[in-house]
């Protein structure tokens, strides 16, 4: 393809798309840990702009990142965490109740300040979104199930017309966890649920050191046409401790007993 029709391809996929908000973090750091103390954090303030944006992400069209919120937290050494996403009506005054929550946890983090930040419908994400499998065009970036990659502004392209995907950020992912069943996720969704449409949704897992990335958006995809905006949401994270280990042999074995044989 030749470079300029390359690039009005690539700039007709993103004009036939929702724009997207960049991703950041702004008040959603959980925070940084060394392993060597049980530690809960909670977020309690955020929302969710809509019911269904993460399960939207199930599908093979993918969905819009501006739909779900990024949070992250930092490991110094191996830990085993807990994340817990809940309704929470009263995150902000406005907010509403009703969430269904689930989120997807990823090891890494997309671009920072004082790099460009990404959003689905930069020149590059758009050029890496067509290379894609069918259907085409996405929705967006996000991919609720598997690794996904995004960029910025700041990537340019080539002389040829096309770009370095070197360059895009890349978030691996690791699980995830999800509100309710079939109902809610829809007919097609690629995730599970954990059953009972609780307001609740958790997950456990051994990581070792790194930075995260977590998703956090609605499930309710069967019903998004239904779904109202700013839906209040609280994020947990637990980091847990191993058992103590406990001796095999009693600190004070008692004393030996002598039987008595009489003749």
């Amino acid at each position: 393809m030749k470079p300029r029709t390359f690039l009005a391809a690539v700039a007709l996929l993103a004009a036939t798309l929702p724009a997207s908000a960049h991703i950041s973090f702004k008040t959603r750091d959980l925070g940084s840990f060394d392993g060597t103390s049980a530690v809960s954090v909670t977020i309690d303030n955020q929302t969710v702009p809509n019911n269904s944006g993460w399960a939207d992400g199930t599908f093979p069209a993918l969905a819009d990142s501006h739909k779900v919120r990024a949070f992250r937290f930092t490991l110094a050494a191996p830990a085993t965490i807990t994340l817990a996403v809940t309704a929470h009506p009263a995150a902000t005054e406005t907010s509403l109740g009703g969430l269904l929550p689930a989120f997807t946890l990823y090891a890494g983090l997309p671009h920072l300040p004082p790099e460009a930040l990404d959003f689905d419908r930069s020149p590059i994400t758009s050029a890496w979104l067509a290379t894609l499998a069918a259907p085409q065009p996405k929705t967006g970036a996000f991919d609720a199930l598997h690794t996904f990659r995004i960029g910025s502004d700041a990537a340019k392209p080539t002389e040829t017309g096309g770009y370095d995907f070197s360059s895009l950020s890349t978030l691996t992912f690791i699980g995830y966890a999800a509100d309710g069943g079939p109902a809610n996720l829809g007919e097609g969704s690629g995730a599970n649920g954990d059953g009972p449409a609780d307001g609740r949704a958790t997950g456990t897992w051994q990581l070792p050191a790194g930075s995260y990335t977590v998703f956090v958006g609605g499930a309710d995809h069967a019903h998004r046409e239904e779904s109202g905006s700013g839906y209040g949401v609280a994020v947990t994270l637990k980091i847990i401790l191993p058992p103590t280990t406990i001796p095999t042999t009693p600190a004070h074995p008692p004393k030996a007993s002598i039987a008595l044989l009489t003749p």
